[in-house]
Parts: structure tokens; C-alpha cells; sequence
């Protein structure tokens, strides 16, 4: 109980509630029964481990706990709308406390061949700067704080707000691998990171440029090939990020270090504008 109370400072108390289908629940689950580490409550990176425990779950849909052990579920994934409707919700699925031992059964991944193809030692009793295996934790600081996380991985489900806290983190690599979803706000709590690498994707929505003004530090963004539609205007907050930038009359210059910023902002054909409209883009991509 007191390890979900403080939790709820990281994830919404919904993505936690006993019983909810959640990669945040599924993460505190590991936590509270799986995991050999057993970090106290007021260990300094017990956040940091349910983050990246968070991640995993996201994008790895195959593996999921019980309150009670460990399970595969591939072949028993269901979506949260087909369990609504299954029980009469309207597509909200139960989050109530009836069974607190009942499976996790992840939501329904995007088609294609799912899961992680190398764990990374992701979940295992390692600290978390050692997850890695040709990828995934890369490095940390001298606090044991993650600086560096490059996943290509084949990590398929959405980028998970939790990874705003892990605000040490330099580079953050996700490239070439089939995200879904859109950027959350909370990467710009990320204010030391230098490159954010999001290419080969299929995020969707815009880009929070207002939020990405916050990364004095950002000096590569990689955007193209995804399903970002939108204006990245230069007089936004991002543009004026770039080391060249010149600030319109009235606004701040915000001394940014961004010199390489890519999207899907080439015009193929006249009568039909690029899916970004970006005035300050250093490269351009098609669709």
C-alpha cells in the first residue's frame, strides 16, 4: 500500500488502482513481488526503477506480471474496449479491488511481430545502470542517475509520461523501432538532455514545441518518419532553440544549442503541403 501511495507522485492513482490493466501497474507489481532488489521506499532510485519497469511494460507486451508471480500472456491479450464491453462498461475497463490477484492482460499491441527482442537485463536484480546489453541503459552519472537510454529494440506501444522523470537523462535514443502514440509534455522536464532521437516511428500528433523549448541543452532532434502532422512555426518556442535563432522583436532569446532539428517536412508535390510545416527544420524528409 505505502509503495502505491508514493508512486501516485509519479504515475496518475488511475494507472495504479489494484486490478487496472496498466503498464504502471504492471511495473509496481514487479516491484512490490518480483523484484530481488527490495529498494526501500525512500531509496533514491526507486523512482528510477519503476520508470524503467514502466517502459518495458509499454512496449513489451508479451511479459506480464500477477500480484502473485509471472506470466506470458501472448496469446491472451485483450484490448480495454473488448473488456468493457464485455462486462457492460461501455469500453472503460473494471479497475475495482474485487480480485487483487486477477491477471494483468496488457491491451492489445499495434499488428505485427511484438516484444523486445533482447531484454537488456531490463527487470533483472541488477542495478539499473547495469540493463544493458548492446543497447538500453548506456550510462549514468557518478549518483547512479540513467544520463543515457537507446532502445532500438523493436519496442512497440507509447512513450510513457514517466520518462519525464528521469531528468538526468543526456540521450534518449528510440529510434527504428514501432512507437505509437503521441510526444508527452513531460519530456520537458528532461532539461539536461542533448539529443532525442525519435525517428522510424509511428508517433502520431503534434509537436509540443512549447515543451520542447524548455531543453536549453537539446542540440539534435530527430522527428521524421512518423505520423506528426502540424507547424512547427519559427517563432516557436522550439525554433528558437536553434543556435542561429533570431528572436522576433519582444521575445527573449532563449541561448538554445539546437543545431540538427529533422521532420517529415519535404513537399513532394505542389498542390499538397508536407505533413510538418517547419520554418526552421535543418533537414526535410518525405513521408
Amino acid at each position: 500500500y505505502q509503495l502505491r501511495q508514493q508512486l501516485t507522485t509519479v504515475s496518475h492513482p488511475d494507472t495504479l488502482a489494484i486490478g487496472s490493466i496498466t503498464p504502471q501497474n504492471a511495473a509496481l507489481t514487479w516491484l512490490a513481488t518480483i523484484d530481488q532488489r527490495r529498494l526501500a521506499l525512500d531509496d533514491p532510485h526507486l523512482t528510477q526503477r519503476y520508470v524503467l519497469a514502466t517502459l518495458y511494460f509499454a512496449t513489451n507486451a508479451n511479459e506480464w506480471p500477477t500480484d502473485d508471480g509471472w506470466t506470458t500472456l501472448v496469446d491472451q491479450r485483450a484490448t480495454r474496449e473488448d473488456m468493457g464491453t464485455a462486462n457492460g462498461n461501455n469500453g472503460a475497463v473494471d479497475t475495482g479491488a474485487a480480485n487483487p490477484n486477477s491477471q494483468l492482460v496488457p491491451p492489445q499491441p499495434p499488428p505485427g511481430k511484438g516484444g523486445w527482442k533482447k531484454r537488456h537485463h531490463f527487470l533483472s536484480d541488477l542495478h539499473e545502470c547495469d540493463w544493458s546489453e548492446g543497447g538500453g541503459v548506456r550510462s549514468c552519472d557518478d549518483k547512479g542517475y540513467v544520463t543515457d537510454l537507446s532502445l532500438w529494440n523493436n519496442l512497440r506501444g507509447i512513450i510513457p509520461s514517466e520518462l519525464g522523470q528521469l531528468t538526468q537523462l543526456k540521450v534518449l535514443y528510440l529510434q527504428r523501432n514501432n512507437m505509437v502514440g503521441t510526444l508527452p509534455e513531460s519530456l520537458g522536464n528532461c532539461v539536461h538532455l542533448e539529443y532525442l532521437g525519435l525517428a522510424h516511428n509511428r508517433i502520431s500528433g503534434t509537436v509540443p514545441s512549447h515543451v520542447f523549448g524548455n531543453l536549453l541543452r537539446l542540440k539534435t532532434l530527430s522527428l521524421e518518419k512518423n505520423e506528426i502532422r502540424g507547424n512547427i512555426r519559427r517563432v516557436d518556442p522550439l525554433c528558437q532553440l536553434k543556435v542561429d535563432a533570431k528572436p522576433p522583436p519582444n521575445l527573449p532569446y532563449l541561448g538554445g544549442s539546437l543545431k540538427a532539428l529533422t521532420a517529415d517536412c519535404q513537399q513532394i508535390v505542389s498542390w499538397k503541403e508536407p505533413e510538418v510545416i517547419c520554418g526552421c527544420c535543418t533537414k526535410c524528409y518525405r513521408a
